[in-house]
């Protein structure tokens, strides 16, 4: 994820107090702890799947199927 994706996934599902400029032009995120943590929590999440998706592409090869449960199963510990 870049720094674009990121920004496009806060205006569409962020749960933040605001964001603003500071005086030196730089954005500043004001968020709830538990929000920040429920918000990487969905970042990983969807990195992970998207990890799991690629392994998925291998399955012909006969690894990718353990791969992909591998990297799901990383979410459930």
């Amino acid at each position: 994820m870049n720094l674009k994706d990121f920004q496009q996934h806060l205006t569409q599902k962020g749960n933040y107090e605001t964001l603003y400029q500071d005086t030196e032009g730089r954005s500043v995120l004001v968020i709830c702890e538990l929000d920040a943590l429920a918000m990487v929590n969905d970042l990983v999440r969807a990195e992970r799947e998207a990890c799991a998706k690629v392994c998925e592409a291998y399955i012909a090869e006969g690894i990718g199927r353990e791969m992909a449960a591998a990297i799901r199963a990383r979410g459930e510990k």
